[in-house]
């Protein structure tokens, strides 16, 4: 599984993507412009923990991060942008 964990690892997006507003730390659904969206972060982080990857590695830290700096003001998630107006990311209603 090792090629596995490092090919997602690789993957991560280490810089913001300034079109979006989003820090750096999340996974994207294509590359290389890997725009990061919450579904690929959030099961990024589940399979390398699944694989045992421990908490403290940065890899899962900075997807763990992403992913609470990405939720919205009300609690829920959109998919790329966060307190966003479109259809993908606007707010969920509780």
């Amino acid at each position: 599984m090792r090629p596995t964990i490092d090919w997602i690892k690789s993957s991560q997006r280490r810089e913001p993507l300034f079109a979006t507003g989003c820090p750096a730390g999340g996974w994207g659904w294509a590359m290389p412009s890997s725009w990061p969206d919450v579904d690929d972060t959030s099961l990024a982080v589940a399979t390398l923990a699944r694989f045992g990857v421990p908490a403290d590695d940065p890899h899962l830290r900075d997807g763990v991060s992403w992913l609470h700096a990405m939720r919205n003001g009300n609690g829920s998630w959109g998919c790329f942008i966060r307190n966003g107006r479109t259809m993908f990311d606007a707010p969920a209603r509780r």
